[in-house]
């Protein structure tokens, strides 16, 4: 990861705990701003049914899994 990223790998999984799951990416939600002024995205890697998925959304919409 570079130096305006942060990892919210564990703060993610304690919060994804039922399915279907819907958060929006702010930085209120995620509790900091790696990037202040800039658009950042969050990137999300998982597994579901054995498949792995990458999901991407910009700052302020809405991730969903799965």
């Amino acid at each position: 990861m570079g130096p305006n990223t942060i990892d919210v790998t564990e703060w993610l999984r304690a919060r994804a705990t039922t399915l279907p799951f819907r958060i929006q990416a702010t930085n209120e939600n995620i509790g900091s701003d790696p990037a202040y002024g800039k658009t950042k995205y969050l990137v999300v890697r998982y597994q579901y049914n054995g498949e792995e998925k990458t999901k991407t959304v910009a700052e302020r919409q809405y991730l969903e899994l799965p």
